[in-house]
């Protein structure tokens, strides 16, 4: 009888060593090949639009505006008039080409918000306002992520309601927005993850500007 026992206990023996081995593989395989982290989509907090347009009485000129129109500005013209203007308060003699220069960019008729006009203004259809409210409304549309980009706008849309004018300098290479009333800025923000889409209707807006139709293409900067 002892002799049977002892065979028993060795066979159960034998019986769990067997299993341990089968389980083992499986195990180290877990460790050395092990699931790879499922891919998140980065999510950025949303942004109320009355901040990126200064107050909610500029967000309802924004939805309910009677008429905009857009212009492609030089985005370097807002340096040149102020290097010219700091000279001038310096004391500095201009010449008479820089102060025809200085004071034909402060004409509201051929500039914006501080930047040279270069072509517009083009008056935007119903359907191109309402893809756009779309967008301003919509707090998803904008981000307060910080990019590396200097802010070098290169349209300018202006909002009319009654008697207020509301100016959105649009950057199309780093797609930030900034809201201007009456010559100064009061809000803006990155918009993300929209940007495709803003430079989508930017291209619908101007047609024939070689360097907006150039925009998302691989050979443009």
């Amino acid at each position: 009888m002892h002799h049977n026992f002892a065979a028993h206990l060795k066979l159960q023996i034998i019986t769990l060593i067997l299993s341990l081995f089968a389980i083992l593989p499986i195990t180290a395989d877990a460790q050395t090949n092990p699931s790879p982290p499922t891919a998140t989509t980065p999510t950025w907090p949303p942004v109320d639009p009355v901040k990126v347009f200064g107050s909610q009485e500029n967000l309802q000129t924004i939805r309910h505006p009677t008429s905009v129109v857009a212009y492609r500005i030089d985005p370097q013209s807002i340096y040149a008039r102020e290097r010219l203007k700091a000279r001038k308060e310096l004391g500095q003699r201009l010449t008479r080409q820089e102060e025809k220069k200085l004071h034909t960019l402060v004409d509201p008729k051929t500039e914006i918000a501080g930047y040279e006009i270069l072509s517009g203004p083009v008056k935007l259809s119903t359907n191109t306002i309402q893809q756009l409210t779309t967008i301003w409304t919509n707090p998803k549309s904008f981000s307060r992520v910080m990019t590396q980009c200097e802010f070098s706008p290169g349209i300018a849309l202006k909002y009319t309601h009654d008697k207020k004018d509301i100016t959105l300098l649009i950057c199309l290479h780093c797609t930030e927005v900034q809201t201007i009333v009456n010559n100064q800025p009061v809000g803006g923000a990155k918009l993300f993850p929209i940007e495709n889409q803003i430079i989508t209707l930017a291209k619908q807006i101007f047609p024939k500007d070689k360097e907006i139709q150039k925009l998302g293409q691989s050979s443009s900067r």
